[in-house]
């Protein structure tokens, strides 16, 4: 199963990244390109800086296994978080790339463990974490054919 945690995975994804151009059109959702780099920068901060770390409910350990270990792939159009989105337009396509590029090295770099809660998986280790924040970039990538 791909992971930020590996090497040789987070490479790959990073390589994505690095082919996405500012005029790239989506396949599906409603986000702009550089809309969609701002909010996998705000999620991927958001997990490496952590935050309360609830004990999960059954039913989020049980999302979280289905997720996590069964499904290849996020579905479409599923919505997150309104924190997770710019709100005011003026985003620079150069900037946000750069910086995604630099948030998904820090999964390799990072010593601490990841904490927090997801909103519906509940609390996850660093593999999980991992796991998730491929998983989302991949989703997202694969929204702008990368």
């Amino acid at each position: 199963m791909k992971n930020l945690l590996d090497p040789e995975d987070c490479d790959k994804i990073i390589g994505r990244i690095s082919k996405i151009e500012p005029n790239q059109q989506r396949i599906f959702g409603h986000m702009s390109v550089s809309e969609m780099l701002y909010h996998c920068n705000k999620v991927s901060q958001a997990i490496l800086t952590g935050g309360s770390t609830d004990k999960p409910k059954l039913k989020q350990v049980f999302l979280r296994v289905l997720v996590l270990n069964l499904m290849q792939k996020m579905p479409m159009n599923r919505h997150s978080s309104s924190k997770y989105f710019s709100k005011d337009g003026q985003l620079s396509f150069d900037n946000e790339k750069k910086q995604l590029i630099q948030m998904t090295r820090q999964f390799l770099s990072n010593k601490k463990p990841l904490s927090g809660n997801h909103p519906v998986f509940g609390r996850m280790n660093n593999r999980q974490w991992g796991r998730f924040s491929w998983i989302h970039l991949d989703h997202h990538l694969r929204q702008f054919g990368v």
